[in-house]
């Protein structure tokens, strides 16, 4: 009866093992070992690995590169959310508005491209894009009059830059969820609300717009998340993350300090705050923005 019981016991446990051990090799234990690391000094080549407690730490906070890139991610974090919510959501509310169904998919498929094409070729055709001598952005703000804008060579505008490549990347993938779920409001909700009187603002914010709210709560945590790794790669091609720091962020800081100045200390000790930073807005994000959230039709 004992070995039945422990048995019984044991097995639920069993089925979640396949989940539980790749969580605990790639999730947990990399955070162990990054914190080891972090209170080292060493070089990724020394055989010797010295001790310096929370030295690295404190460094950090009192290097301008790193006040920099904090300051910067709350920046791309600000910037990117209207690409990732507010852009597409008009966009899908006017292509919804299309009657013709084939004209409609050619839209989103026009707006989907960017988003299946290779980043790192895009960001080379963006350089092009945006060089001040003889780029199409230059020649369009010339033909009106306007001066050309060194856009990555300027501290003021090379973030936003970096912005605006980012956001084009992920706008027709976001349009593509927000079109989807717009779509898939009841058709009955928004004719006995015409037959109502209702305007067509009223049927989206009292109708469309809450039973989208999962697709929206969902977009904005993950913009929330992983936008320091959307925009890690443009940051390395067009900037490098300048100039004068002023396009870096903590992502990149990581990359700087672990393989450019082979400081693995440092950028472990950058990874982890990092890391506590990202875990303390998502629990804002998700206390703040699900109690808003309609699941319920």
């Amino acid at each position: 009866m004992k070995r039945r019981g422990f048995k019984s016991g044991i097995t639920p446990y069993l089925y979640v093992l396949p989940a539980i051990v790749p969580m605990l090799v790639f999730l947990y234990w990399p955070l162990i070992v990054n914190f080891i690391l972090s209170v080292l000094d060493w070089n990724f080549i020394s055989p010797t690995r010295n001790f310096i407690g929370l030295k690295n730490y404190t460094s950090l906070f009192q290097r301008e590169a790193f006040s920099m890139a904090l300051i910067n991610t709350g920046k791309y974090i600000l910037g990117l959310l209207p690409w990732a919510i507010l852009i597409p959501l008009a966009i899908s509310v006017l292509i919804l508005t299309v009657k013709n169904k084939k004209l409609r998919d050619l839209y989103e498929t026009a707006l989907f491209i960017p988003t299946v094409l290779s980043f790192s070729v895009a960001c080379f055709v963006w350089i092009w894009m945006l060089t001040p001598i003889g780029g199409v952005i230059a020649t369009l703000l010339e033909s009106v009059g306007l001066r050309p804008i060194s856009w990555l060579a300027d501290h003021r505008f090379a973030l936003w830059a970096i912005v605006i490549v980012s956001g084009w990347r992920m706008l027709g993938y976001h349009e593509l969820l927000l079109g989807g779920s717009l779509k898939s409001v009841p058709t009955e909700y928004i004719e006995a609300a015409t037959i109502d009187g209702a305007s067509s603002w009223r049927i989206f914010w009292s109708i469309r717009f809450p039973l989208i709210t999962p697709t929206v709560f969902f977009l904005l945590v993950t913009t929330a998340i992983f936008v320091s790794d959307y925009v890690f790669m443009p940051i390395h091609i067009l900037t490098q993350g300048g100039p004068y720091n002023a396009s870096t962020n903590l992502i990149y800081l990581v990359y700087q300090f672990a393989f450019q100045f082979f400081n693995t200390g440092l950028a472990s000790a950058t990874a982890l705050i990092t890391f506590l930073l990202f875990v303390i807005i998502t629990a804002l994000v998700f206390y703040f923005g699900e109690r808003r959230v309609h699941y319920g039709d």
